[in-house]
């Protein structure tokens, strides 16, 4: 029952190979959420 109420609503997230400029946004986020989880200073990407 609950699945087909959830079903209502169809949404469309390509995969990240097709929007690359995403990875850097959801690693600085991640970055800053688990940074925070376990009490550690955020020390940030290098260019690669």
């Amino acid at each position: 029952d609950l699945y087909f109420r959830l079903n209502v609503i169809s949404i469309h997230l390509p995969p990240l190979r097709e929007r690359p400029e995403d990875v850097v946004a959801l690693a600085r986020h991640f970055l800053e959420e688990f940074g925070r989880d376990l009490g550690r200073p955020r020390t940030g990407f290098t260019d690669a």
